[in-house]
């Protein structure tokens, strides 16, 4: 275990021009480390740091279910001096745990407590689950972050050390709407996206006749995506057993918009203008709501796995253009 913190102490600058000499407050890092040999129960305070004593780290250790439980605090018990009191805190403190061979010995808060149970109305919650089933939280920051480091090309599922930040960061992919050259799609969703006219001019000028013709591909791509991840689903693939329920609430989602999408090509308004008829099944889904390549969040829910969902705006599928 590493603490590291810095302190400020206040001394006087060199003389300048003047011969006059002003104080100013000079940063001193600290850093301290310590082998903890892990038993049940509370750990022995100790100071990481001779220089500050009273400085000092405190825990405690728990077994469930195979898998040791650490929960370590840095406390600072330095007393507050009259004077110059910022000399006391402690900036941009923060803890850090290792293996002393450095292996990759730190599993997930799941595997270790079991996956936290949701009341049977928190949808949202069981959605956002089945989304992140393969982001591991190693650990959980009391007042900070937490940020874990990985086996270099190794399994995701463990990490090497775990560290305090007060900055987390995070890579977010982008994520865009799924067309005929996605190689992650199969060759019939494909070959169905690649038969649909998206270019907004072109639906504009189209004829209320012909605008089913060059739509229900789109439904139909999305159709047999959907059937494809039922498939998924149901043979509890890609880590989807734990989530059946999730996965199924998902999907049924996805059912009613992949309906309401083909009613609305099947139903063109006469009273707009034919490039809007795409637009007429608009019930907006609860937030998190995976809907498939329609563009909301199930695209990343089933398409790219642990991969940041965005929110669900509309059932429909929103054609981007060069000119608008």
């Amino acid at each position: 275990m590493t603490a590291r913190w810095g302190r400020y102490q206040k001394e006087r600058e060199d003389p300048g021009e003047d011969g006059r000499s002003r104080p100013i407050w000079r940063r001193k890092p600290v850093d301290g480390a310590s082998t903890l040999a892990l038993a049940a129960g509370a750990i022995d305070t100790f100071a990481p740091v001779d220089t500050q004593p009273e400085v000092v780290v405190r825990g405690r250790v728990s077994r469930r279910r195979g898998a040791w439980l650490v929960t370590l605090f840095l406390v600072n018990g330095q007393g507050q001096p009259k004077m110059n009191r910022d000399s006391a805190w402690l900036f941009q403190a923060s803890l850090a745990v290792e293996a002393v061979d450095g292996s990759a010995v730190f599993i997930g808060r799941a595997e270790a407590v079991g996956a936290e149970l949701h009341d049977a109305d928190e949808v949202e919650l069981r959605l956002l689950d089945l989304q992140y089933r393969h982001r591991v939280e190693f650990a959980s920051g009391h007042g900070t972050a937490t940020h874990a480091i990985l086996p270099a090309g190794g399994d995701g599922t463990r990490a090497v050390r775990i560290e305090t930040t007060s900055l987390p960061g995070a890579t977010v992919w982008a994520t865009d709407a799924p067309g005929p050259s996605d190689e992650s799609l199969s060759e019939p969703v494909r070959r169905a996206l690649g038969s649909a006219v998206l270019d907004m001019r072109a639906l504009a000028e189209a004829e209320p006749d012909g605008l089913r013709a060059v739509l229900a591909p789109l439904a139909d791509a999305y159709d047999r995506w959907l059937d494809e991840q039922q498939v998924r689903a149901d043979a509890g693939a890609d880590g989807l057993a734990a989530h059946r329920e999730a996965s199924e609430a998902a999907l049924s989602e996805a059912r009613l918009a992949a309906l309401r999408l083909r009613e609305g090509i099947d139903t063109p308004s006469a009273a707009t203008r034919p490039g809007q008829s795409c637009s007429t099944p608009t019930r907006r889904p609860r937030s998190g709501s995976p809907t498939g390549p329609c563009g909301s969040s199930g695209c990343t829910a089933w398409r790219q796995p642990g991969a940041a969902p965005t929110t669900a705006r509309s059932p429909i599928f929103w054609p981007r253009s060069t000119d608008r």
